[in-house]
């Protein structure tokens, strides 16, 4: 168990380390500064999966989208574990305005990898599940992982860590933890 002291001082090295702001470099994955901050922080989300199909989406206003299911599209994680979102309302990813202009933090890029998450949302608040808000957070950045190993997207470790360490927070937790209306759940499941 880490000491106050301990977490402090991984905490600010972190700090030191992460975001495209605060670190020079390509973020390659092969980059020693990838390593080096991976050992710091013990970080798990680089662990490819793959990703089949393609999500098929349809707009219905402002940000909002429908996403349709039963398409074939599918995430299946490093380890076996198949997630395959059914028809959902989504925002893609909601990523406050002021970001969208930095590659990579807009809500569009990583679509896919947010459906997951949104997905795994959607089910704790409107399911029996398993799933937890670490789950959740550790599945989408290994979407986006393997999303950016394809070629489908900018290879930049440090995106992945920027966007996984915002939904891991605690205003992600907050959102994690509120309860859902059933009125919410069929607006959401139910578009």
């Amino acid at each position: 168990m880490l000491g106050l002291y301990e977490i402090s001082t991984k905490s600010a090295t972190m700090l030191r380390l992460i975001g495209p702001f605060r670190i020079s470099g390509n973020g390659s994955f092969a980059d020693p500064r990838f390593l080096i901050y991976k050992r710091i922080t013990g970080l798990e989300w680089d662990r490819a999966g793959r990703f089949e199909g393609e999500p098929h989406l349809t707009t219905v206003g402002g940000r909002d989208l429908v996403f349709h299911g039963g398409t074939g599209f599918k995430f299946t994680r490093f380890n076996g574990e198949v997630i395959e979102p059914r028809t959902m309302r989504t925002d893609g990813g909601s990523v406050p305005r002021l970001f969208w202009s930095l590659p990579g933090l807009d809500p569009w890029s990583f679509m896919p990898a947010f459906l997951i998450h949104d997905w795994i949302y959607m089910v704790k608040h409107c399911e029996p599940t398993v799933w937890t808000f670490e789950f959740a957070n550790l599945v989408m950045a290994e979407a986006m992982y393997t999303m950016m190993l394809s070629g489908t997207v900018t290879m930049d470790w440090r995106v992945v860590e920027v966007v996984y360490r915002a939904v891991s927070s605690p205003l992600g937790r907050r959102v994690w933890d509120r309860p859902w209306t059933v009125e919410e759940c069929a607006a959401t499941l139910s578009p």
